[in-house]
């Protein structure tokens, strides 16, 4: 079955249209139309149908950024739905299923993201901004089990991504009724792990990993081992395995919580290259580079050659190098 085919099979359940050919067919021309022949429609997108036809809401989810602007879809799709209906209001764009009260929301603010809601939504809802880029614990709190309550207009994980932060971001990502838990999750994985931060704060690291091991949900006991993991490869000494660089690359680039990004592998000189890319379309992100021999870690936002990496081989640390200027070097090995 064709990617198109499945998504029109999820509207028809969904909805209860009968079959038809002309609606697989409104769906093979929509894929040509984005250029995407490939995989239908952004795949947030059917995860969007799959969470309306599990008739589950869920807060804002962060939309990749490849998929970032397929929101129009939406509005080519609701002629084909019974009993549906395409709503632009504001930032906001919604495909409304009335049988089931449920809609799909896309928040074309910066960073998009989508969302299930009820609806009628709330007429006070739809324009909740709370209009803060250092919130209280008791606002983050609110705005935690408010699936359309926003901090800011945009730059929101910006306005999260703050340590003082991440112990209360953590304790509401361990609820599992919280309707922003992925969300939360995805903000703290990125600020403490990801390696374009340059060198990790070792205090930081073990404090989240800390408490994330004496949550309840498995998702967050996992990602504990992941940082429990990471702390021992940085302060460690000697030559490194492949399988413990590419468990470093994934950690670091793509984690758990950062959909989408495929890891390519590859070696300049002596040095395995890892490079973080849009799986969708191999877009590339940026580069970590792992040196066998010592276990030193070098980031760049762009392709490095052997001899930029050469002054990095030997850090006093493995992460001395990974972001700015050239480190301290320890004895050659």
């Amino acid at each position: 079955m064709s990617p198109s085919d499945e998504l029109a099979d999820l509207f028809t359940a969904l909805t209860g249209a009968p079959p038809g050919a002309r609606t697989r067919a409104a769906f093979a021309d929509l894929c040509v139309l984005a250029g995407r022949e490939d995989e239908a429609f952004p795949p947030y997108l059917r995860a969007m149908v799959q969470a309306l036809r599990a008739g589950q809401p869920h807060g804002p989810r962060p939309v990749p950024e490849r998929d970032r602007g397929y929101s129009w879809l939406l509005r080519e799709l609701q002629p084909a739905l019974p009993d549906s209906e395409f709503i632009a209001a504001g930032h906001r764009e919604y495909l409304v299923l009335h049988r089931i009260a449920l809609a799909g929301v896309v928040d074309l603010r910066d960073p998009e993201t989508y969302a299930i809601v009820p609806w009628p939504e709330p007429s006070e809802a739809a324009t909740r901004v709370l209009g803060t880029f250092d919130p209280t614990d008791e606002q983050i709190r609110r705005w935690a089990y408010a699936p359309d309550l926003r901090l800011t207009d945009q730059d929101e994980h910006a306005a999260l991504s703050q340590p003082r932060l991440l112990p209360l971001l953590i304790t509401l990502a361990a609820d599992p009724r919280c309707p922003k838990r992925d969300y939360l999750i995805a903000i703290v994985d990125e600020y403490v792990s990801a390696a374009q931060r340059g060198r990790y704060d070792r205090q930081l690291l073990e404090q989240v990993r800390a408490q994330a091991a004496a949550a309840g949900p498995a998702d967050l006991r996992a990602w504990a081992n992941d940082l429990a993991y990471l702390l021992d490869y940085l302060d460690g000494q000697g030559p490194v395995c492949l399988a413990a660089a590419r468990e470093i690359a994934r950690l670091t680039m793509s984690g758990r919580y950062r959909p989408g990004i495929a890891l390519l592998e590859g070696q300049v000189g002596d040095w395995w290259a890892f490079t973080a890319a849009f799986a969708a379309d191999g877009w590339e992100i940026d580069h970590l580079y792992i040196y066998p021999a010592t276990g030193a870690l070098r980031w760049s936002g762009k392709r490095q050659s052997a001899n930029e990496l050469a002054a990095y081989t030997h850090p006093v640390i493995r992460d001395d190098a990974l972001r700015g200027e050239t480190p301290d070097r320890g004895p050659a090995q």
